[in-house]
């Protein structure tokens, strides 16, 4: 009886292990694929904003990769994303240029859409999306 009872609880707890394990592994993946899906690319003009050391990215597209040609892009949207630098990324001498900008989205920070950089350089209400740029790539030198 004792033999029999081994022979079946052995292979149960054996089954169980690998199935925590495979659900550890899964959920380790997983919050890195949740933040890689997060970062998106965006391709548009890059304006100087109302404000001192505030950027806008007008005419945007969604860009499908970044190849090391012109940038595969999807359709053109009517909205404008308020850019929030990250870094060392330098803003400044892409205004007024096409670029293709890479960054997560800003969390709103309350309610009211108030947004605050990590260098405190940016703060407002905002009714357009906020993008954390982590990189940017110079296009071209006029916007369409």
């Amino acid at each position: 009886m004792r033999m029999r009872l081994t022979a079946v609880l052995l292979p149960l707890t054996i089954c169980l292990a690998l199935v925590v394990y495979a659900q550890t592994q899964r959920n380790s993946m997983g919050s890195a694929s949740q933040e890689e899906n997060r970062s998106m690319t965006l391709t548009g003009c890059l304006q100087a904003g109302s404000e001192p050391n505030t950027y806008t990215l007008s005419n945007v597209s969604m860009s499908r990769s970044r190849s090391s040609g012109a940038p595969n892009e999807m359709a053109r949207t009517e909205t404008s994303y308020k850019l929030i630098p990250e870094g060392n990324v330098n803003l400044k001498d892409h205004v007024g240029h096409k670029v293709e900008i890479t960054g997560t989205p800003a969390k709103e920070e309350s309610s009211m859409g108030t947004s605050t950089s990590s260098s405190g350089e940016y703060s407002g209400t905002s009714s357009s999306p906020e993008l954390k740029v982590s990189s940017i790539r110079h296009i071209a030198k006029t916007c369409p």
